[in-house]
């Protein structure tokens, strides 16, 4: 559902009612001086219920009888409720008058209703769920897309963690063109799966983190940088892959205990955990069965990915999740960044082809953890969708990887659609 509104100095408004739409009013248009071409536009944007849209908004002028586009935004770019300035760049020379009128319009798009996204609410543990937007919600955009513009922002990367649904289906893994026969063998294979789970579109990240602690406090912690934790102690709590992490009090300091007992305590029955790395491939993969998520050319891996770096990976995270473009399904840094943790145990030469299903992890003796998505200094490409390698599972191994967390639905719990977050 798409609905303008629209609002001007010196041109024309209309209003609609408080609950249909947010509104634009500009309040100020002012000219550089000296003069450069530049004009600044400060603008309020006012919205009932604002947090369960996404809006666009566009700005035109005339002058000379000749229309000029000022600002034409991506969705929820400088379209929040509150005070925006944006500047025209490109002005002509007369659109130094006095008289320069701008007309702005505002586009919002109402999230739907479904089960596409699961959203935790970190400080009080409760689930929700919201739908994708259908497409051309807004005009020129994918539902995805305007889904990717509402969940990429601060709050669900710090007191909110969103995942996205992978619904049943029948997906292809591996790559056998590309690995050998050591440690990174992953052969073709295809697995149909029997049940619906979730994954985290993004990386846990450091704000995250610390709020599981209670300790938000330093402009540090409060960043959106990816978080490095070890497996058990800082992350599961528990060694053996094949057992859930417990629902002990919500001040048991790793994040999985943590989260499953503030979850349950807020009335939930899901279980939240690790993905195993056939989990994780299948989300990376977005449904292709090429060897990047983005298809074969590997020079666009920088657009998709934070690779290529020099220099030696960091513990405490290397960059704020979500700046790159994410895969066809809206996971952000699927590949680069850090490595994750998955559940499945690391044996050299052990093929995910041979497991027993998606959702079961490979186990053995040994501490040694399956990683996947690869790291900021690897090179480009290396970023492929099957990329794997190991991390030590004990608790005395170092800082060096991140993790997103999942979910999956037994057969008779799927989450029927609930609303979306006021």
């Amino acid at each position: 559902m798409k609905i303008p509104s629209c609002a001007g100095i010196g041109a024309f408004a209309f209003a609609l009612s408080a609950s249909a739409a947010a509104t634009i009013d500009v309040t100020k248009v002012q000219q550089r001086w000296p003069w450069n071409n530049k004009v600044d536009v400060t603008y309020t944007i006012a919205a009932d219920n604002a947090d369960k849209r996404v809006n666009k908004v566009t700005i035109t002028t005339t002058v000379d009888d000749q229309t000029y586009t000022v600002y034409d935004g991506a969705p929820n770019e400088n379209a929040t409720p509150g005070t925006h300035t944006v500047t025209w760049t490109n002005a002509p020379a007369r659109a130094k008058s006095s008289a320069l009128t701008m007309n702005a319009a505002i586009y919002s798009a109402i999230v739907p209703e479904g089960d596409d996204y699961m959203i935790i609410d970190l400080k009080d543990g409760s689930i929700k769920y919201e739908g994708l937007f259908p497409d051309g919600a807004i005009a020129g955009y994918s539902g995805q897309e305007l889904s990717n513009a509402r969940y990429n922002c601060d709050k669900y990367k710090s007191t909110r963690y969103p995942l996205r649904k992978i619904p049943k289906g029948t997906y292809k893994t591996g790559d056998s063109a590309n690995f050998g026969s050591g440690g990174d063998l992953n052969t073709d294979a295809v697995w149909t799966t029997d049940k619906v789970f979730y994954i985290g579109v993004f990386k846990w990240t450091n704000y995250q983190y610390w709020h599981v602690l209670d300790k938000v406090s330093s402009a540090e912690q409060m960043t959106c940088k990816d978080r490095s934790l070890k497996f058990n102690a800082s992350i599961r709590g528990v060694t053996d892959s094949t057992i859930a992490p417990a629902r002990l009090k919500t001040d048991s300091y790793n994040v999985l205990e943590w989260l499953n007992a503030k979850t349950y305590e807020s009335g939930s029955s899901l279980v939240f955990d690790l993905p195993t790395e056939l989990m994780h491939e299948i989300a990376t993969r977005a449904g292709t069965e090429t060897p990047f998520f983005w298809g074969t050319d590997v020079s666009l891996a920088s657009e998709y990915a934070v690779c290529g770096r020099s220099g030696t990976r960091p513990g405490l995270g290397w960059t704020e999740v979500g700046t790159k473009k994410p895969n066809a399904w809206g996971l952000y840094d699927m590949v680069g960044l850090q490595w994750e943790w998955c559940l499945d145990c690391y044996v050299k030469g052990n093929n995910p082809a041979t497991h027993s299903d998606v959702f079961t992890p490979f186990v053995a003796s040994t501490t040694l953890r399956r990683v996947r998505s690869g790291t900021g200094v690897d090179a480009a490409v290396s970023m492929r969708s099957s990329r794997r390698s190991a991390g030590k599972g004990g608790a005395a191994d170092g800082d060096q990887f991140s993790f997103r967390i999942s979910c999956i639905i037994p057969n008779a719990e799927e989450p029927a659609p609930g609303e979306g977050e006021e």
